[in-house]
């Protein structure tokens, strides 16, 4: 048995799942991003309950697939459990005391497996599924534990019906500065679908999306800046929403010259982890597939996400574009080839989330009233005007990727939108000159770096504290270079102090070298 050593937010998860317990509640959902690693923390949740504790539970683990299934019981071994398997094609072990259980396998099996005392989900997002009901309703004197980073459906059904608890994991933001996780780098490709964004809980047509994606040029374009992104031999996982343009993509890649392979349903494990080790070893710099590789899987290695899948789901967008933003040596970020415009439907993959709302349950029909009127867009993302670079970003005014100087973004969700309608103008303007008052005011008393990010959070009205970072890093050489142009040393090197320490030295010697530039050009003339 290898000793696993638990991350802070780990045992903290844990700690919140025993304290709900005893206060009585039954069923608690933990909420962590991709990455983040809920398998350990379900395992030593289970090692606790049914080995360490003095009255021990009987414990079943639920998966939706193969690989999951599998990874689970590994994982479970490393800390000394030996689990056994309720799934088709393995020998029943029932006197273990924990089983790792195929959801499909377990619902066909609910007279003969004996009770459990405690029902831990894995991907808990589809615990509103027919067979996960049946399976809770079976076992209704059981607690239960589900985990997911992505606690929402498109159908708008509400997990708090399944959970009375959710425990809110940490942000992406603490994760990437604590190094578990990387930004992505999201970049578009030219092109535009044509497609209209069905009505309610239906999704886009996958057929109608390949055949677009094709006639567009898009695939080619993607495909051009995966070249263009990852000239080396980094690798990547290609999404697209049917076998047969997974199939096409792949021939596409290799009359590219880019190794290329499918990953599907009717792979069998073996095949999968040939694949997968064929991936990683580089044999492969592309892997297509539907939606094999969208849960479960775990590919530090992979640097790069092609989505050619366009979805209304948050869970489908979300969990394939983080395929990618594991930590791993030599890799400080992720590239994501969005090339048919997801991001600006659902915001940046790695923007900080709360899934609240989510969690107790949002239709389509809401979601859509936090976009904009025109365009189905999320307000909070928008795309480089500059058609070499197309990358999309947090709502910056100049581009971070090619620098590229936006003109103002006016966009508003529709909910907003409608209470704007409601007002009266003069109303209006005079509450915006006191919102922009205060808003200076409170940023004209900002002195650090980091009183200067909490005065953009609050400014810009977004929980995306890297957008937020890079405008009050600009702030600051700002003041930096008028410090220094007044001759104010002392306030002038503390600030270069401050920034240095938060990790802007480049961008501080870039900038004041560009002054000395442009002063230099001004004396001579």
């Amino acid at each position: 048995m290898r000793k696993v050593v638990l991350r802070y937010y780990q045992n903290r998860q844990i700690q919140s799942v025993s304290d709900l317990f005893q206060a009585g509640v039954r069923s608690v959902l933990i909420e962590s991003c991709t990455g983040s690693g809920k398998t350990t923390t379900a395992s030593e949740l289970v090692r606790l309950v049914a080995v360490a504790a003095e009255k021990k539970w009987r414990v079943c683990v639920i998966a939706h697939t193969d690989r999951i299934c599998k990874q689970l019981r590994d994982r479970l071994a490393l800390f000394g459990i030996e689990a056994g398997m309720i799934k088709a094609g393995y020998p029943e072990e029932l006197d273990k005391i924990v089983q790792v259980a195929s959801i499909q396998t377990l619902a066909g099996r609910l007279d003969r497996v004996g009770d459990f005392d405690l029902l831990v989900t894995d991907e808990c997002h589809h615990a509103c599924a027919g067979n996960y009901r049946r399976v809770y309703s079976h076992f209704d004197t059981a607690r239960h534990v589900g985990l997911t980073a992505t606690p929402d459906r498109l159908d708008g059904q509400a997990l708090s019906d399944i959970y009375e608890e959710m425990i809110i994991g940490p942000a992406f933001s603490e994760l990437i500065a604590q190094g578990f996780l990387v930004e992505a780098e999201v970049h578009g490709v030219d092109g535009d679908l044509g497609l209209d964004t069905p009505d309610g809980d239906a999704d886009f047509d996958p057929e109608l999306v390949a055949k677009a994606v094709d006639e567009k040029g898009v695939a080619k374009g993607a495909l051009a800046k995966f070249l263009e992104l990852c000239p080396g031999d980094e690798t990547a996982i290609g999404f697209t929403g049917t076998i047969s343009h997974a199939e096409q993509m792949a021939e596409k890649s290799r009359a590219m010259g880019i190794p290329a392979e499918t990953l599907t349903g009717g792979d069998s494990i073996e095949e999968e982890e040939r694949k997968f080790a064929d991936l990683e070893a580089g044999r492969i710099r592309i892997l297509w597939t539907v939606s094999k590789v969208s849960e479960g899987v775990d590919l530090p290695d992979v640097r790069c996400v092609i989505d050619l899948r366009k979805t209304k789901s948050l869970v489908t967008f979300v969990q394939g574009h983080n395929r990618a933003t594991r930590a791993a040596e030599g890799k400080t970020h992720s590239i994501s080839i969005d090339a048919v415009g997801n991001c600006l439907m659902h915001g940046h993959p790695t923007q900080d989330r709360d899934w609240t709302e989510n969690f107790h349950g949002l239709t389509w029909a809401q979601k859509r009233q936090k976009l904009t009127e025109d365009g189905c867009e999320d307000p909070n993302i928008r795309q480089c005007e500059n058609n070499l670079c197309q990358m999309y970003s947090p709502t910056a005014r100049v581009c971070p990727f090619c620098g590229h100087e936006h003109a103002a973004d006016d966009r508003i969700p529709k909910e907003k939108a409608l209470e704007i309608r409601k007002l009266d103008k003069a109303r209006l303007e005079e509450l915006h000159r006191q919102q922009m008052a205060n808003e200076r005011g409170q940023q004209a008393q900002a002195e650090t770096l980091q009183e200067l990010t909490e005065a953009a959070v609050h400014m810009k009205g977004t929980r995306n504290r890297h957008s937020a970072r890079h405008r009050a890093k600009n702030i600051l050489i700002g003041r930096v270079i008028k410090a220094e142009r007044e001759g104010h040393t002392d306030m002038a090197e503390a600030m270069k102090a401050d920034l240095i320490a938060s990790g802007f030295r480049s961008d501080l010697e870039k900038k004041l070298a560009d002054e000395a530039e442009r002063q230099a050009g001004k004396e001579a003339t």
